[in-house]
């Protein structure tokens, strides 16, 4: 390959998929998931999902972005994780898995890329900045799990900060 043919050309596309990626997950052990997409057609930055959600040896520590983030640590024992991986089922989020598409030249708010990773070593990777990447509806349930986990789910204590000082 010619080294001018790295050069990403503004409107060039550099599309990739991962053969091995699985379509269906059998897994209900989510440890992991993020996702940065937008959450309609109109490609508004105003309705952007950025949500975050990981398992931690002191519990569930999620985020919510958008125009007021928004994060907290869930109770170990809570039933986050596994809300979740059911929505993730419902709407196929698996659908597509291991596809990435970067099209060169596009703002960096269109599209999206998820992200969800089991305790079993089943994981979801998928990116496409030029639409989004979750079924229209699903951003609107995953948001919706995830605000009422912010206002109503049981909080962990949270640990001692490495920058507490001693009494």
């Amino acid at each position: 390959m010619r080294s001018f043919d790295k050069i990403p050309v503004c409107g060039g596309t550099d599309r990739s998929h991962d053969e091995n990626a699985s379509a269906e997950i059998l897994s209900r052990d989510l440890r992991f998931f993020s996702v940065d997409t937008v959450s309609g057609e109109d490609f508004d930055p105003r309705t952007r999902l950025i949500a975050y959600a990981a398992v931690a040896k002191s519990g569930v520590f999620i985020s919510l972005g958008g125009e007021s983030p928004r994060c907290t640590l869930l109770a170990p024992d809570c039933d986050f994780m596994q809300c979740l991986d059911a929505l993730a089922k419902k709407w196929d989020m698996a659908k597509n898995n291991g596809f990435h598409s970067h099209t060169h030249g596009l703002p960096a708010d269109f599209g999206g890329r998820l992200t969800m990773r089991y305790a079993s070593g089943e994981y979801v990777s998928k990116s496409n900045n030029q639409s989004p990447i979750l079924e229209s509806g699903a951003p609107d349930a995953i948001c919706e799990l995830f605000t009422k986990a912010l206002d109503t789910y049981p909080r962990a204590a949270l640990p001692p900060s490495a920058f507490q000082t001693s009494p």
